[in-house]
């Protein structure tokens, strides 16, 4: 049997619903071109508003998150992962209004979409692209809501080279990126704090937000070595399949660099076995 992610939790020998917690990003799609006068019809710079109503009482909407805005792009997606805490039954909704960000006026209106919280849990698993009302215009585009599951993990790394002067040991830290496909753009999700003189470093636990499963997402571990001047020396990188670590939860030890004279590896484990 299928499970519909974010599916009703009910406490044992109860019909009394759970609230449970949703995970979800958004992207847009063909949005219009505004009329610039002099300089032409130009792609807008969009944002959206998050607001919602709690349940079926409730007149007024309550904002409860934004995104940033992102330049000229008629179809963005947004990184920013928005969490919500689903009661089914409860006739919780939603309104997601898109902006075109203005650094010297008010935000432009470019429509908006209200959508049933049961309903956008309940159908397509998820997946959801809403055509956005504007009542000024027909050419709106459209909003795409799609969910996404945290994935927990824990980061280790053992012999780390001595790259401080005179041969000390080094500082460490992580700085952690994601992308769709090994080779695509890098979005950082986090850094980890730095341990000081070292050659074996646990930064503990770390959360992946974004994960969508069959989306192709690799993470890549960049470790460096903190130094006051000039630069930071980079101890090495890694890869990591995210579907592949999130089917197999199995711990991945990786090396750090193709140096013979660098043995560090980084340590990737789930986290639930830690």
């Amino acid at each position: 049997m299928t499970t519909i992610p974010g599916s009703p939790v009910r406490r044992p020998g109860t019909t009394k619903p759970v609230a449970v917690k949703l995970h979800f990003v958004l992207s847009a799609r063909d949005l219009p071109r505004k009329d610039r006068g002099c300089t032409g019809a130009t792609v807008q710079d969009p944002l959206v508003k998050l607001l919602h109503k709690a349940n079926r009482t409730q007149k007024e909407w309550t904002e409860f998150g934004v995104t940033p805005h992102i330049n000229n792009q008629p179809n963005p997606d947004w990184n920013e992962v928005f969490s919500y805490d689903w009661l089914e039954g409860a006739g919780q909704q939603w309104r997601f209004e898109v902006y075109d960000h203005d650094l010297l006026s008010k935000n432009d209106p470019m429509g908006y979409a209200e959508i049933n919280v049961d309903f956008y849990v309940l159908s397509k698993f998820q997946e959801l692209s809403v055509k956005l009302v504007n009542p000024t215009t027909k050419d709106t585009g459209t909003l795409q809501v799609k969910y996404t599951t945290p994935v927990s993990f824990r980061l280790m790394a053992d012999d780390i080279p001595h790259l401080d002067p005179l041969g000390g040991k080094s500082d460490p830290y992580v700085e952690c990126y994601w992308s769709y496909g090994k080779n695509g753009p890098q979005n950082l999700f986090g850094t980890t704090h730095i341990i000081k003189n070292v050659e074996s470093a646990d930064w503990g636990r770390f959360e992946f937000a974004n994960f969508r499963s069959g989306t192709n997402q690799w993470w890549t571990f960049k470790v460096f070595d903190k130094d006051p001047l000039p630069k930071d020396d980079v101890i090495g990188e890694c890869e990591v399949e995210v579907d592949a670590f999130v089917r197999s939860r199995t711990t991945q030890i990786k090396q750090l660099s193709d140096d013979a004279k660098n043995k560090a590896t980084l340590t990737i484990k789930p986290a639930s076995i830690f």
